[in-house]
């Protein structure tokens, strides 16, 4: 358009105005994609490695969480079955007051392994909303 009217005579500054908008518009939108450019580059290539990167940490203190969880679970279990074990024994012996004390040591060796998971489920619990909070 700023061609055609720059051939004729009466619309000439019509057309190199047309010329110089289209020009200036040019220059807006190259402008433009150089800032989009530079936000992406700058911010969200950053932002996205940041996000990898906590959700490496996080997979890898949920893993850790989760096994030393099982891990207790894995202890207060086995003392269980050995409580379990040990009153099976005393019920069949003629001496069941020979198992008293060693029943006694379980019951408090599963106290303790008991008190130990609920504080670590607890702490756990309380490190993943301070986590959650601080991200």
């Amino acid at each position: 358009m700023g061609e055609l009217a720059s051939e004729s005579q009466g619309s000439k500054e019509l057309g190199d105005v047309l010329f110089q908008m289209a020009e200036v518009h040019r220059q807006i939108q190259n402008q433009l994609e150089e800032m989009l450019k530079s936000f992406h580059n700058e911010l969200l290539t950053q932002l996205e490695q940041k996000v990898e990167l906590d959700s490496r940490y996080l997979s890898a203190a949920l893993k850790k969480y989760q096994t030393e969880q099982r891990s207790k679970g894995d202890a207060l279990d086995k003392c269980q079955a050995e409580l379990k074990k040990l009153r099976k024994k005393s019920q069949g012996s003629k001496n069941p007051q020979k198992y008293s004390d060693k029943e006694l040591q379980y019951i408090d060796a599963i106290s303790n392994k008991q008190g130990e998971l609920e504080n670590y489920v607890s702490d756990g619990y309380k490190t993943a909303l301070t986590e959650e909070r601080r991200r």
